[in-house]
């Protein structure tokens, strides 16, 4: 059974931009914070493809992307690492959890 979801990118854009109100410099964009949200998905997809991961490439991208909206580079690198982590501790512990289930539903039957 494949499951295809047609909303991965809208969920990468929303993450992007909740994360933005974790950062005051960030939201202060005003109504260009979804605009540079967007940016950096599809920029810092390049950074997944550079690095296995995007250990250090993305948020070196994300960083570039938001200097282009007037971030201070520091500010950029930390939300770039805020939002690797948080994506790749997400990606961790659902699959975990996801292993779990398919264990506990293989006994089962």
């Amino acid at each position: 059974m494949t499951i295809v979801n047609e909303h991965v990118p809208t969920n990468f854009v929303c993450g992007h931009y909740v994360c933005s109100f974790a950062f005051p410099e960030f939201s202060a964009l005003g109504t260009q914070t979804l605009l540079a949200s967007l940016t950096c998905v599809v920029i810092g997809s390049v950074g997944f493809i550079v690095a296995q991961g995007g250990l250090g490439a993305y948020p070196l991208l994300i960083s570039l992307v938001l200097s282009l909206y007037g971030l201070a580079p520091e500010y950029g690198l930390a939300i770039g690492w805020v939002i690797w982590t948080t994506e790749n501790a997400m990606y961790l512990v659902l699959g975990l959890l996801s292993l779990v289930v398919v264990s506990l539903k293989k006994r089962k039957q």
